[in-house]
C-alpha cells in the first residue's frame, strides 16, 4: 500500500499508549476525556488484541491546536498513527466523537472492523442517533438502539 501524503493534524506527533498481543485495535475516546478511558471500557481486551489509544487534540496529552479542525483532520490523524505502526489494517473501536473519527477513517475501508457507541450515523440527523454499531469491511453498519 502506497504511504498517503498527511497534512494537518496527521503531521502533529502524538503518543500512542500500546498494551497487550494480538491485532492492533485503536481505541478513539469521547469528547472531554482522555485515552485514560479505556483502562476501565477495555479491561481485559488486552488478552487478546494490541490496544492502541492516544489523546484527540486538546486532550489530555495532547495540546490544542492552533487552527480549528473537523472530523477528517482527526481521521487523518488516525492515518498517521497507522503509517507510524506500520498497519495498513487494524480493528478500530470509538465513543461520540471516536466513533464519529472511526466511521469516517473506515469509509475506505481501511480498517479490519470498526465499533462505535453513542455516535450519530454518516449523514444521520439528531433525531436519529445511533447508539451503537458494527461493521466489518464490505457491511453496512449493524445497529442497536434501545428503542
Amino acid at each position: 500500500m502506497a504511504k498517503a501524503h498527511l497534512t494537518g493534524l496527521a503531521q502533529v506527533p502524538i503518543r500512542l499508549h500500546k498494551k497487550g498481543s494480538g491485532p492492533a485495535l485503536f481505541l478513539l475516546h469521547c469528547l472531554g476525556v482522555d485515552h485514560t478511558l479505556w483502562e476501565l471500557a477495555a479491561a481485559g481486551l488486552e488478552d487478546h488484541f494490541t490496544l492502541i489509544s492516544y489523546d484527540f487534540p486538546g486532550h489530555g496529552e495532547a495540546p490544542v491546536p492552533e487552527r480549528p479542525y473537523a472530523i477528517a483532520d482527526l481521521s487523518h490523524q488516525l492515518a498517521g498513527a497507522f503509517e507510524r505502526e506500520g498497519l495498513t489494517r487494524a480493528h478500530v473501536a470509538g465513543i461520540s466523537l471516536g466513533g464519529l473519527v472511526a466511521q469516517h477513517f473506515a469509509a475506505p475501508i481501511r480498517s479490519s472492523s470498526t465499533a462505535w457507541c453513542s455516535s450519530t450515523r454518516p449523514r444521520a440527523t439528531l433525531k436519529k442517533p445511533a447508539t451503537c454499531g458494527l461493521n466489518a469491511p464490505g457491511q453496512h453498519a449493524r445497529q442497536a438502539s434501545p428503542h
